[in-house]
């Protein structure tokens, strides 16, 4: 949760528009896409409440992926070792 709230780093904006949502929206995908949930889906909902503003991230995290093995097939312009670097 802690690095979650990282990647939105609400403390150094100082004007919040649905704009920034979209793109906290968008950073929030691609940390967990990065972290291999390839097809986690993040949602915002901004609703009103007894006059605020409420805003809410569903997140579905989806399978975690990983990757095994790689093998280059075809390569014979670069040595294999650099390529597995």
């Amino acid at each position: 949760r802690r690095r979650l709230l990282d990647v939105v780093a609400l403390g150094r904006r100082p004007v919040i528009t649905e704009a920034t949502w979209r793109e906290f929206e968008r950073r929030l995908t691609l940390t967990y896409r990065a972290n291999g949930y390839y097809r986690a889906k993040v949602r915002l909902r901004i609703t009103r409440e007894r006059g605020e503003q409420v805003i809410e991230y569903r997140i579905d995290e989806g399978p975690r992926y990983w990757i095994r093995r790689i093998e280059f097939v075809g390569n014979e312009f670069l040595p294999t070792r650099l390529l597995e670097e």
